[in-house]
């Protein structure tokens, strides 16, 4: 799988948890991803946005 792909996929995952309230490991199951790889990205995310408000 692309980066672009999972990209969107770990997106999508967070959105739907955010608005949803659907957990997180049903969607990275239904998804196939590890659970661990969406935390992985989105705490990588949180890091970025953080360091660009500085």
């Amino acid at each position: 799988m692309r980066k672009i792909d999972r990209c969107r996929i770990y997106l999508a995952i967070d959105e739907l948890y955010q608005e949803k309230g659907i957990s997180v490991s049903l969607l990275c199951k239904f998804a196939n991803i590890c659970k661990q790889a969406y935390y992985k990205w989105k705490t990588k995310k949180i890091k970025q946005l953080k360091s660009f408000r500085i």
